[in-house]
């Protein structure tokens, strides 16, 4: 029985020339089985060319994440990692940690199920129709590929994540469940985040329209600018575009800053790491989202990347 566990183990031994002729017909069957498998072993070698950069190897505490990789993959368990390890499986190490990601298997009564989970570090993803999905850290998607090729597109959602869903041409919905949320849309951009912890779930929408719906059957239509807001038994819509702040900052902390820059530009903005201390002054009033973006990689030297509506800060320099 193929699971996450052997199939994931295959392709570290063939990208590390230690499979024999077994295992490479294995891993070719299941390759031959699916676009899914074929799009996945793809992204793997990638991956896997990434994790041979020197630069990488020397930054990555390798005991630390043999350690993670052991608790994660069934093939890593009761080995150890010591100065006569091979160098695959040092590379084994190295590319589960330059993906990021956990990209998991089941088989169920003959049906796909594939986990992407983002831990420490943010994951992108395209889901088999194209839809692109940026999962924040301790955040994961679950979903059936086969679902994808009938009238509704089904995604499970636990943490919080960004959404540009492609439209379908013969409007299959795209459907994300959470604990206690439904969110049924065509074709959109939006940030889900949903806290089992908290009982709470929040949806904001920069493009398109969505029905967000509590698994009591309450439900709203969201439009662009809106935002529905589900905490325990209450569902709530609101307009943050009614009483947008001024951008005219006086000694704001940076996170409030882009914050009211999201709601005003309708964009979502993703840290790569943990929001600075430092405080901004200055007036971004009239400003485009372009322009603004500009002013601030001079004041705060940030690096960013752009994806529809979501504004990816790779870093933040602050002058204390």
């Amino acid at each position: 029985m193929k699971t996450r566990e052997n199939i994931d183990s295959l392709i570290v031994k063939k990208l590390s020339g230690k499979a024999t002729e077994e295992e490479l017909q294995t891993l070719e069957d299941w390759r031959q089985a699916s676009e899914i498998n074929r799009r996945y072993l793809a992204q793997m070698h990638k991956i896997w060319e990434k994790s041979m950069d020197s630069e990488i190897y020397r930054k990555i505490d390798l005991d630390k994440n043999w350690k993670k990789f052991q608790t994660h993959s069934e093939w890593g368990k009761g080995k150890s990692l010591s100065f006569h390890t091979s160098w695959w499986k040092v590379a084994a190490v190295i590319f589960f940690t330059v993906s990021g990601a956990w990209m998991g298997y089941k088989f169920w009564i003959g049906q796909l199920t594939v986990t992407i989970a983002a831990h420490e570090q943010s994951v992108s993803h395209y889901l088999p129709d194209g839809s692109f999905v940026y999962l924040q850290p301790n955040s994961s998607i679950s979903y059936m590929p086969e679902s994808f090729q009938h009238s509704e597109r089904k995604v499970y959602l636990v943490g919080k994540a960004y959404f540009s869903v492609h439209k379908k041409e013969n409007s299959a919905h795209f459907i994300i469940n959470t604990f206690n949320s439904q969110t049924t849309v065509l074709g959109t951009s939006f940030t889900l985040n949903s806290d089992k912890t908290a009982n709470f779930t929040r949806l904001s929408l920069y493009e398109g329209r969505v029905l967000f719906t509590s698994i009591r059957g309450d439900s709203v239509t969201l439009l662009p600018g809106e935002r529905g807001i589900l905490t325990g038994d209450k569902l709530i819509e609101e307009n943050f575009q009614e009483n947008l702040k001024s951008l005219n900052f006086q000694n704001t902390p940076v996170e409030d800053v882009f914050n009211a820059l999201s709601e005003t530009y309708l964009v979502d903005f993703v840290l790569e790491e943990a929001w600075p201390s430092c405080r901004i002054s200055g007036n971004l009033d009239g400003s485009t989202l372009e322009e603004t973006m500009r002013h601030l990689e001079f004041i705060l030297g940030i690096n960013y990347r752009k994806n529809a509506h979501l504004v990816i800060i790779d870093k933040i320099e602050c002058l204390e």
